[in-house]
């Protein structure tokens, strides 16, 4: 199961042919609000978003707001719109396959976010940061962001994050080898996921399980799990 990056914090709304909204719409919306608008705060939100809804249809676009964003930020000072902009910038260098420079970016966007205080926004940057560091072979680090978005997830009572993050962490723990934590972490985040009623989490955590269950040679276990 691909671990989910979270690259900022307001999720976008995309569009399917039965009626919901498409992301060309999104786009076409949110264009109209920037050019209305004469808040420099308000805009870089509003690119925010556009960075957003461009991501997986045209990423040089969404390269170009989350720069547009990250200037602008800087220069108004909007921490969590500076971050989040470094964030979806390393989210796009890592697509591009440049996990060495996609990871320099989102440990400055880390401290932007640290030194301002803003819990949500380092929780969700450590996971991407976590994500770039497996993706490289090294499950040490990625095991280390993992744990510290964990903590402030768990801090902040965000059970939704928590649901896919306890997967994430059980999956590096089952590639270190300790499938004894990948088992506790697995079965956390599947007790969660049902607890709160949600698939969110729940797939990756059964793959997880199963996994750890395996190695565990608790063979009956993982065939029930």
């Amino acid at each position: 199961m691909k671990p989910m990056f979270l690259v900022v914090v307001i999720a976008a709304t995309v569009t399917n042919a039965h009626g919901q909204r498409s992301w060309e719409s999104s786009r076409d919306s949110l264009l109209t609000v920037l050019s209305l608008e004469r808040n420099d705060t308000e805009k870089v939100w509003t690119m925010l978003h556009l960075g957003i809804v461009y991501l997986d249809n045209h990423p040089d676009s969404a390269d170009y707001y989350a720069k547009a964003l990250c200037k602008l930020s800087e220069k108004i000072h909007v921490p969590g719109g500076l971050a989040n902009g470094l964030s979806m910038q390393a989210y796009i260098l890592s697509a591009k396959n440049r996990p060495e420079e996609a990871i320099a970016m989102d440990l400055e966007a880390i401290g932007i976010a640290k030194k301002a205080n803003l819990k949500k926004d380092l929780a969700n940057i450590c996971n991407n940061t976590a994500i770039l560091y497996n993706g490289i072979g090294d499950q040490s680090s990625s095991l280390d962001f993992y744990l510290k978005a964990a903590a402030i997830y768990e801090g902040l009572k965000d059970s939704s994050s928590m649901s896919f993050i306890y997967g994430n962490i059980a999956g590096v723990y089952n590639d270190l080898k300790e499938y004894d934590n990948g088992y506790i972490y697995s079965l956390k985040g599947i007790s969660l996921c049902r607890r709160l009623h949600t698939t969110h989490g729940l797939g990756s955590g059964m793959v997880n399980l199963s996994s750890s269950l395996i190695n565990l040679k608790r063979f009956d276990t993982a065939l029930s799990s």
